[in-house]
């Protein structure tokens, strides 16, 4: 059994959506093979961050490291029953913290939205 437990994260009262970016809606794919597990979480920044842009002061600056931070902890979001189930990969992608872009493993907010995903491997 895979409990996951919910994370305090920032809402929005504005209910925008662009193609399948649609603010308060996450999606989180889990996949069982063999003996290993594979989850995809996706979630518009706005979800989670409360905002798309970025971050234009140290209130949203410390909440973006926070949610990194927070989403990178698979012992704080998720418990599997079997002791014997460990993290082997966790993979996070934030959108840039600057207006421009600076790697390829960033998304970049010069667009209207911005996501967030995380994969995990167990």
């Amino acid at each position: 059994m895979i409990t996951i437990r919910p994370m305090e994260i920032a809402s929005s009262t504005n209910q925008l959506s662009h193609e399948a970016h649609v603010h308060g809606v996450a999606t989180l794919n889990v996949v069982l093979e063999d003996h290993a597990v594979f989850m995809e979480f996706e979630s518009p920044a706005m979800n989670l961050l409360g905002f798309e842009h970025a971050p234009v002061n140290d209130e949203q600056n410390a909440l973006f490291i926070s949610t990194q931070r927070t989403l990178a902890d698979t012992s704080r979001l998720f418990s599997f029953s079997a002791k014997a189930c460990q993290v082997e990969n966790v993979a996070i992608q934030m959108p840039d913290r600057h207006s421009h872009r600076d790697s390829d493993q960033h998304q970049d907010y010069h667009g209207e939205h911005a996501d967030i995903h995380a994969r995990y491997m167990f």
